[in-house]
């Protein structure tokens, strides 16, 4: 087995493992969003795959701190602002609220 073929069974097995539950519920404890929640497990998973993992010491403990600083940049950044149009044509603009 190559070693980029042994890293990608062992980040599969990972990936299988209960470390998505475990970063799953540090973002959401900071983001009260579940949709915001699962977006912060992909980008931890995806980070993790592109610098690798060999390595770290206490695995669950560095993707919680990697989850739960994505989650906070999330929470700093400024929300969004929506511009929809109306039946008439004439924009408005409005808040996205956090939740949405």
């Amino acid at each position: 087995m190559t070693p980029g073929a042994r890293e990608s069974v062992d980040f599969d097995s990972l990936v299988r493992e209960r470390a998505g539950r475990l970063l799953f519920k540090v973002a959401y404890g900071i983001l009260r969003n579940s949709h915001d929640a699962e977006d912060v497990v992909q980008e931890t998973f995806l980070r993790v795959h592109r610098k690798g993992f060999q390595s770290v010491g206490d695995l669950r403990a560095w993707l919680a701190t990697i989850a739960f600083r994505i989650a906070i940049d999330r929470k700093r950044k400024p929300e969004a602002l929506d511009i929809t149009e109306t039946r008439s044509g004439n924009k408005r603009t409005r808040c996205r609220a956090a939740g949405d």
